[in-house]
């Protein structure tokens, strides 16, 4: 089931993974990441942009920077709908092990934010909404 769309200018395949696919992922997704990437991490509340390059083919993460939160969604979308299986049953436990190391990584920097006396405020202008999806808030 793959769908093919042109998202600023960038041709990209969304692919249903296979059992394998999803195995080789998950396997990998075991190891802590060398960096953490703040925006494609907290952008969407299910679903990380390193996630979409994984459903895809011709998409970087590079091309993701250049996209719109608005031009991603459609993408985040439609790898949902050709991967409804993994997003109903893994893709939830894999982003709350993630959460889980990004504390740890956190913390280890010397920035443990889990008390939330200690969250620094959000970066937004006095009147910009800010979402409770990538603050922790509950909607």
């Amino acid at each position: 089931m793959n769908k093919t769309l042109t998202v600023n200018g960038v041709a990209i395949e969304v692919v249903e993974l296979t059992v394998d696919d999803i195995a080789a992922w998950l396997q990998s997704s075991a190891e802590p990441p060398e960096q953490v990437d703040l925006a494609g991490d907290m952008l969407f509340a299910d679903v990380r942009l390193s996630d979409l390059v994984h459903m895809t083919r011709g998409l970087t993460r590079a091309e993701l920077g250049k996209m719109t939160p608005s031009q991603i969604r459609d993408i985040v979308e439609r790898c949902k709908a050709a991967n409804a299986d993994f997003f109903a049953h893994i893709a939830a436990p894999m982003l709350e092990v993630r959460s889980r190391r990004f504390q740890q990584a956190m913390s280890r920097a010397g920035n443990d934010w889990s008390d939330s006396s200690e969250r620094p405020a959000p970066l937004s202008a006095p009147d910009m909404p800010v979402s409770g999806a990538i603050l922790g808030a509950a909607s």
